[in-house]
């Protein structure tokens, strides 16, 4: 059973690189079939789902950063505002689909805090892509044809909710490459480039067994 999950920096492509790595190894991508199975948990509209999804997923989950660990007066790190429970119930179904997913048919798991979730799976190969926040807006800003400045403020938003994410549900810094096993920097290489140096990883946990 191959299980490999993706934490990509904003504006590297993880949800592509992921799936053309998925298709390569002939094994499920995960990505974009948890929103619809939370949908059915949930009983509610898939169009609902999959904006709270985009909210979590591009780091406009504005709430996040409220719900983030912030220095009080004296320095000291303290909860700025209990997690709200739809936020919470979302958080904890997408951890459960993650994990049926893993045990049942394995795949390619982006985002979400996979190396989190998954840590204790037998196995699993846990990847980081990140490179220099300037390679990243340039990238992003010639991906989507923004002027730097708006490309800079968007990048430098989904970095911080990214950051919070993991602080407010998993007290984890997930930029930390302790939590990895392979960290690469995705502006140095081509995203096809990307998949198959991942996959060389593979192999070799493969045969290191």
């Amino acid at each position: 059973m191959t299980v490999i999950t993706i934490a990509s920096s904003f504006g590297l492509r993880g949800s592509f690189i992921g799936a053309t790595l998925a298709r390569s190894l002939d094994i499920p991508f995960v990505d974009r079939a948890i929103p619809r199975a939370i949908s059915r948990e949930l009983g509610v509209p898939i169009d609902e789902v999959m904006a709270q999804d985009n909210k979590a997923a591009t780091g406009l989950w504005r709430l996040i950063s409220a719900m983030a660990v912030v220095p009080d007066i004296s320095g000291t790190e303290v909860a700025a505002h209990g997690v709200g429970g739809d936020e919470r119930a979302f958080v904890e179904r997408t951890e459960k689909l993650i994990r049926e997913a893993a045990q049942t048919t394995g795949g390619v798991f982006v985002g979400r805090a996979g190396a989190l979730v998954l840590r204790d799976v037998p196995g699993a190969l846990h990847v980081r892509l990140t490179g220099p926040k300037d390679a990243r807006i340039q990238a992003y800003a010639a991906l989507k044809k923004l002027p730097l400045k708006e490309a800079r403020e968007v990048v430098e938003t989904n970095d911080k909710a990214r950051l919070a994410y993991g602080k407010a549900f998993y007290r984890t810094n997930l930029a930390d490459n302790a939590l990895y096993d392979l960290v690469i920097d995705q502006t140095r290489f081509t995203e096809h480039g990307t998949v198959d140096l991942v996959t060389a990883a593979v192999r070799a946990r493969a045969q290191h067994g």
